[in-house]
């Protein structure tokens, strides 16, 4: 089973709260990580509850039609940003975002979940 977006972020933030001796050096990239999966898996739940066809689109796409279709256009343009922020600082050669951004960041993608409707269990 996968963990939901809200699990990832939890675990990203526990990451910028904890000084764990097997994270040291290296969580700043694994909470990128997890906040950029929150992110995009979040954002094939929006897709999947409105319009299933964009759900399997490249992010970029699914980012353009977001802006169209979510009433909240500041929270989708700061949604936007963490994402491209978060795609640059997850590759090996991307600079390490620092503790303030990643909180941002989190903050950001859990806006944008709580505005994703969950289907209930079955």
């Amino acid at each position: 089973m996968s963990a939901t977006p809200a699990e990832l972020l939890t675990e990203a933030s526990t990451l910028l709260a904890e000084d764990d001796p097997a994270t040291r050096g290296r969580w700043g990239r694994i909470a990128t990580h997890l906040t950029r999966q929150a992110l995009e898996t979040s954002l094939r739940a929006y897709w999947g509850e409105r319009h299933a066809g964009l759900a399997s689109a490249n992010f970029r796409t699914q980012f353009i039609c977001l802006a169209e279709y979510h009433p909240d256009r500041a929270l989708v343009r700061r949604v936007a940003w963490a994402w491209e922020a978060l795609s640059d600082a997850g590759h090996a050669r991307g600079a390490l975002p620092g503790q303030a951004d990643l909180e941002d960041w989190i903050r950001t993608v859990a806006a944008f979940g709580a505005t994703v409707p969950t289907r209930p269990a079955t």
